[in-house]
């Protein structure tokens, strides 16, 4: 298996793994079980909307708390909602897309007709 084959199917199974763990029932909001997929959305969604909460330290001092919305957080719910697609890492940016391979095979054809015709 090449490399990039085996960083794929590590891939998949990391994904499969974690959308199984997500749909597990074990976090407690609001005194209700919900699984952590869910959790973690609201999570995602207190982030990007912001807002104020009560904190209580060990001493019981409580300390009220702003926090400002997260537009990243904001970004990617809204892509994900969307259904954009996830942004391309570092790495990835030097692979040829589809869009690129079939303009430079344009290319390719047209100066093999361009040098066809010239011989003639």
């Amino acid at each position: 298996m090449t490399p990039k084959g085996k960083k794929t199917k590590a891939g998949l199974l990391l994904s499969r793994y974690l959308r199984s763990i997500a749909e597990e029932e074990t976090e407690l909001v609001e005194d209700q079980m919900v699984t952590k997929a869910e959790a973690l959305s609201r999570i995602l969604w207190k982030a990007a909307l912001g807002g104020e909460e009560i904190r209580v330290d060990d001493q019981g001092n409580r300390t009220r708390v702003i926090m400002l919305p997260d537009l990243a957080v904001a970004k990617l719910l809204f892509e994900r909602i969307e259904g954009k697609a996830a942004i391309v890492g570092e790495q990835e940016k030097n692979v040829n897309t589809v869009a690129s391979k079939v303009s430079e095979q344009g290319k390719n054809r047209i100066a093999q007709a361009g040098s066809v015709n010239d011989s003639d």
